[in-house]
């Protein structure tokens, strides 16, 4: 697994953990994870992607909208 630091700005740290694509299902398969270093929670997260048309994107329910304060929880998509 290969994990990318995508943004980090305002507390906010979004990685994404990269599970490269098998011979079964030829698909490359991106979890995001949120993070929060601020001392107040981020309520109201939302998380949005986009690709280019000759790729598919399939998002998944993420695990909550709150990302609580001082790294003590996450979000993950």
């Amino acid at each position: 697994l290969t994990t990318v630091t995508a943004f980090n700005k305002n507390g906010l740290i979004v990685e994404f953990i990269c599970e490269p694509a098998n011979s079964e299902t030829d698909k490359t398969v991106i979890n995001m994870k949120a993070t929060n270093s601020s001392p107040f929670p981020m309520l109201d997260f939302v998380f949005q992607a986009a690709v280019p048309k000759s790729f598919q994107l399939n998002l998944q329910s993420p695990s909550g909208n709150s990302i609580p304060p001082v790294n003590s929880g996450f979000v993950t998509q």
